[in-house]
């Protein structure tokens, strides 16, 4: 596999990793087809993750979520190829789209909120929730370091990086903003997320929605500008 190949799907099996951690267990991590997947498997799963065993923090909630949203990708989105073909390759995209959905309603049925789903996120937990958002915030504080002007050059410069490449990682990185700001609506719950719990850097905004709410309209503001051409729907 390419190396450029691997750093994608890295990023993307981080970005989904209760939906990977999902699809691995299923195919027993020999790559097997997933219809093998029977509901003694998948309710094996739902124990695991109530036991809070095998290396995982994760709920119920969070796998489903991550595997509908994966789901409900194009075949030709590189986090689809990455979570779930390339987990079973000789299966068609339909075929694992329909086991899976089948999976997920298997792993649904009579669970309950967890416990740990009610602590105190940590900064682990934020950084898997938020992995583009805390991508981005370790980008603004190199920025600062480097005496930037202000946070909207960072932005620039950050936007720079991914450029033109920007449909698969903007609306993705303004998503996870709004989430936060929908998760955390407060803004002392902010600041204890992201000030105290994984110490990042703030734009120059005197609070932290006023700085998401910027950050998010900006990178916005630069796909109405750059990112109309109907041409690149094609590839979503």
């Amino acid at each position: 596999m390419p190396e450029s190949t691997e750093k994608v799907d890295l990023y993307w099996y981080r970005r989904y990793g209760g939906a990977v951690h999902f699809v691995e267990f299923l195919s027993d991590g020999k790559h097997q087809d997933l219809d093998t997947a029977s509901p003694t498997v998948v309710e094996g799963f739902r124990r695991l993750l109530a036991a809070n065993t095998g290396g995982t923090s994760r709920t119920v909630e969070e796998v489903v979520a991550q595997t509908r949203e994966v789901l409900s990708l194009p075949d030709v989105h590189p986090a689809f190829q990455a979570v779930v073909k390339r987990l079973s390759r000789r299966q068609s995209a339909d075929t694992v789209r329909s086991t899976l959905e089948n999976c997920i309603s298997v792993l649904e049925k009579e669970s309950r909120p967890s416990v740990g789903s009610l602590l105190p996120p940590t900064s682990h937990q934020i950084q898997d929730l938020y992995p583009l958002l805390s991508q981005f915030n370790g980008h603004l504080e190199a920025s600062y370091c480097d005496a930037i002007d202000s946070s909207d050059e960072a932005i620039d410069n950050w936007l720079g990086e991914v450029h033109p490449r920007c449909r698969w990682t903007v609306p993705r990185l303004v998503a996870e903003v709004h989430m936060a700001l929908a998760a955390y609506p407060t803004e002392e719950m902010l600041h204890y997320v992201f000030e105290e719990v994984t110490q990042s850097a703030m734009g120059d905004h005197p609070t932290w929605t006023e700085w998401f709410t910027h950050l998010a309209s900006r990178l916005t503001e630069h796909m109405r500008d750059h990112h109309t051409d109907k041409e690149e729907l094609s590839t979503c």
